[in-house]
């Protein structure tokens, strides 16, 4: 008996990616290429910060929508959202 992770790993071998791959891929690739930019920019305000001579700096930390995934819906659902 072929279990269900053989059978999926068997299509993608064979070139037939799960239905919404590319959507959820996209979309997984958007949020990661975001977060090194995002740290960058929270880093220079700090910088910007500390050499206006603040010392009690709090950075506001950016928030991110949930994944389709988490939200329990497709990802194309999650781009209309947006």
């Amino acid at each position: 008996m072929v279990s269900a992770t053989t059978h999926n790993i068997a299509n993608e071998l064979a070139g037939n990616e799960p239905e919404e791959f590319e959507a959820s891929w996209n979309e997984l690739r958007d949020f990661r290429m975001a977060i090194p930019g995002d740290i960058r920019a929270l880093r220079d305000e700090a910088r910007r910060r500390v050499a206006a001579g603040e010392d009690t700096i709090q950075l506001a930390f950016p928030e991110y929508p949930r994944l389709s995934w988490e939200a329990g819906i497709k990802p194309s659902e999650s781009a209309a959202r947006e």
